[in-house]
């Protein structure tokens, strides 16, 4: 994947591969979305990659979306955030289900 990231035509395809294999639990490409300005990685990018490992409650990623909805600059990508904490917030994740609360509570 990381080869991937480096090629043309093929690098906007590498945060999706990374956010499944994230979601599947793999460390590596968590810490790589986690870390995306280092990766030079959109932050929107870097959001809608980390939903399947929000939904699967994993903590670093759940904390980064949560971070994404309380500010404010952000707001373009707080749909995208709640897609991924509301799998968090269903498993019982308190700061996942407060950040959705948060979230739908400000699109009413």
């Amino acid at each position: 994947m990381l080869v991937a990231r480096g090629k043309e035509g093929l690098c906007r395809f590498t945060p999706d591969a990374l956010g499944r294999a994230a979601g599947m639990g793999n460390t590596n490409a968590l810490n790589y979305l986690l870390n995306y300005k280092e990766h030079e990685i959109l932050l929107s990018s870097a959001v809608f990659a980390l939903q399947p490992a929000a939904k699967q409650n994993i903590p670093e990623a759940v904390d980064f979306l949560v971070q994404v909805i309380e500010n404010p600059k952000h707001k373009s990508l707080w749909h995208g955030a709640s897609v991924g904490l509301s799998g968090a917030a269903a498993q019982g994740n308190q700061k996942a289900a407060a950040a959705w609360k948060k979230y739908a509570a400000k699109e009413e």
